[in-house]
């Protein structure tokens, strides 16, 4: 009896192992499976994180080839205004100057209307 009984408690005891076992094993298994679904979601961040830096780096370059264009034509533009302003004070002197001949030649009539007044007079 007493060996029948201990049989029986070994039995159940390698019964409950086995079912710890197996326990164990679904539990393992789950914990694989949880970390490959991690691991698929981490490869696909790092393809996406790739992608932006490479959008990134892309668009960084752009900015600098824009920036390097919109310096150029600041000084093409500040260049045109300094001509501009050249040309703008050109015509003013000369506009000065015509008006200068402007008042000679008025200034001419003026003197030859006087001496025709007189040589009609005498």
């Amino acid at each position: 009896r007493q060996l029948s009984a201990e049989r029986a408690r070994g039995a159940e005891d390698a019964a409950e192992a086995r079912a710890r076992v197996a326990r164990s094993r679904a539990e393992a298994d789950a914990m694989e499976s949880r970390c490959r679904e991690a691991t698929t979601r981490a490869q696909d961040a790092e393809a996406t994180l790739a992608t932006a830096t490479a959008s990134l780096t892309t668009a960084n370059s752009t900015i600098a080839n824009q920036n390097r264009e919109n310096k150029s034509l600041q000084a093409a533009l500040e260049g045109a205004e300094r001509r501009l302003e050249i040309e703008r004070k050109q015509i003013a002197r000369e506009q000065a100057s015509i008006a200068e001949r402007d008042a000679e030649i008025e200034a001419l009539k003026y003197r030859l209307e006087a001496g025709q007044r007189a040589e009609a007079a005498a």
